[in-house]
């Protein structure tokens, strides 16, 4: 009997020794697991860092080589010349004549252009940057609805506000991209003052000949930003 416990002892402390270092081996491996897990988790993290990274910076390359292409667009039309028989016309009239009659048409495009349905309040009409023609747009909107809507001229510094229609002063031209940017999917009519804007995405551009206030439409850009043009407006046109 005294023997048998003697040697049931010897197994047990056997079988302890060996699972003792059975445990150790597994604590050991596990740690290795875990550190491996770890480093495995920050490479990852700093590959998606980099790749965030390369897509900010794909971004912005993509938002500057649009910009060059449209300035090279517009060098290259006036290379040609193509616009150029709208750009430099001779103009005989005074500067309120100008903006009144630029004033009119603005007023009269909401006839023969058509916008989606939306829950604005009012029908606003945002001149964007310092223009003679706001006064003369409050004249011709005074009291008016469209659709229902009141007309508001609202003057504006930037083009975070919703507009129907947007006109962009001559002081405001060269943000044109920005400006084109920042609406790109908003039902929002883009009048301008310079005829090789409308080349690149302007919808309405004036131009002056001799004592004449006339306009380019660009349909196609107009279109694109979801309102309708009748064919009237595109009769009026000087193109």
């Amino acid at each position: 009997m005294k023997r048998t416990l003697i040697i049931s002892f010897f197994v047990i402390g056997i079988y302890s020794c060996v699972s003792k270092k059975k445990f150790a081996k597994l604590e050991e491996q596990n740690t290795i697991v875990s550190t491996e897990k770890a480093n495995l988790e920050d490479l990852l993290g700093r590959i998606t860092f980099v790749n965030d990274s390369l897509i900010e910076a794909n971004v912005t390359l993509d938002s500057l080589l649009e910009v060059e292409r449209d300035k090279n667009y517009v060098v290259t039309a006036k290379e040609k010349g193509s616009g150029t028989r709208y750009a430099n016309k001779k103009s005989n009239i005074n500067k309120d004549e100008e903006y009144s009659k630029k004033a009119a048409f603005v007023y009269n495009f909401t006839t023969l252009v058509s916008w989606p349905p939306n829950k604005s309040e009012f029908f606003i009409i945002g001149v964007l940057g310092h223009s003679h023609i706001s006064s003369f747009l409050n004249k011709f909107a005074a009291g008016k609805f469209i659709g229902g809507k009141k007309v508001i001229i609202m003057p504006l510094h930037s083009v975070d506000t919703y507009c129907h229609i947007l006109f962009v002063g001559k002081d405001q031209q060269k943000q044109f991209q920005k400006i084109k940017k920042s609406i790109a999917t908003k039902p929002t009519l883009i009048i301008t003052e310079n005829v090789y804007l409308n080349e690149i995405g302007g919808h309405i551009s004036f131009y002056i000949d001799k004592s004449k206030v006339s306009f380019l439409v660009n349909k196609y850009a107009i279109e694109k930003h979801g309102l309708l043009v009748s064919a009237s407006l595109m009769s009026f046109s000087g193109q």
